[in-house]
């Protein structure tokens, strides 16, 4: 993949954040329509990977082509990270959904230390900086810092953390693919194909298409192609012109779009959510201050 400029990455980045803050939206139709999440995240890798195939079959097959040794990255971004990532997530929010959302932005933090072990990058006092703002904003942004006691159980900590960590993997795992050469077209198009079959021994595929109805297509769509397909897409391009520390924190103005849609559709928000917004905000533009492209060699 060629290197970008590190405007155009982080461009990148932000709007894959922005739509990947939108998957509510469409979550929300197809709940209500009674699909679990597990099959949700079925339906998003499928739809993702039919979108991904469709836009190869007709722009350039050169897209398909992988080799069979470098095929773990694929496993890495696809099953290990996708898949594991959103069953651990899922685990998590079944016993407090804003601990759960804050674990899994501790991927910044497991993303900075990865990075610094597999590809010698530095974690500096900048990064570090902008990972402090980052944590502190996203618990106040989910609502966690509210003055409340919080009880954490040792459940949710370790399908939390685990989310997290999992989530981190898709930054490395994308970077090893990049790093050989691969596209970021490529890269999508095969996470979510091993991302369909990592979910199938976790779902009913003939249970999904006997309720499956035209009513579902709209949130089909936007959870496959507006917030998967595309913000992976983005993601990986921004990921060939900076560090993966860098992206990773970029990334996190995720929770700031899902807070502001969450506001849209009637849930509170106070002076946390906004003190939360700014400090992440902040993590983002000091995180990009004075910081140099990145080369992509070959590894």
């Amino acid at each position: 993949m060629k290197a970008i400029t590190k405007t155009k990455a982080i461009v990148y980045i932000m709007i894959a954040a922005s739509l990947w803050g939108m998957i509510s939206i469409f979550n929300r139709i197809l709940t209500s329509s009674g699909y679990g999440q597990l099959e949700i995240v079925f339906i998003r890798a499928f739809a993702a990977l039919v979108g991904t195939f469709v836009f190869a079959l007709f722009t350039d097959k050169n897209i398909f082509k992988v080799k069979l040794r470098d095929v773990w990255c694929f496993v890495g971004t696809g099953i290990i990270s996708l898949v594991l990532f959103n069953i651990c997530y899922f685990n998590a929010m079944q016993e407090n959904i804003s601990v759960a959302a804050v674990l899994l932005y501790t991927a910044p933090a497991f993303v900075i230390i990865f990075s610094a072990i597999l590809f010698k990058e530095k974690i500096t006092i900048k990064k570090l900086m902008s990972l402090v703002l980052m944590l502190v904003g996203c618990c106040y942004v989910t609502g966690i810092v509210s003055g409340a006691s919080v009880s954490i159980s040792t459940r949710c900590l370790f399908f939390g953390i685990a989310s997290g960590i999992g989530y981190a993997l898709y930054s490395i795992f994308g970077r090893y693919a990049i790093n050989r050469g691969y596209s970021s077209e490529t890269i999508t198009l095969y996470t979510f194909v091993l991302a369909t079959i990592g979910c199938l021994p976790i779902v009913n595929i003939a249970d999904i298409a006997m309720r499956f109805d035209a009513f579902d297509i709209v949130g089909v769509l936007g959870i496959g192609i507006l917030c998967s397909l595309l913000p992976y897409l983005l993601y990986t391009k921004g990921l060939a012109g900076v560090n993966n520390g860098q992206a990773s924190v970029i990334a996190t103005v995720e929770p700031v779009v899902a807070t502001i849609i969450s506001i849209a559709f009637g849930d509170s928000f106070g002076w946390n959510s906004a003190l939360g917004m700014v400090l992440v905000i902040g993590s983002i533009i000091i995180i990009n201050l004075n910081e140099t492209k990145i080369s992509n060699r070959r590894q």
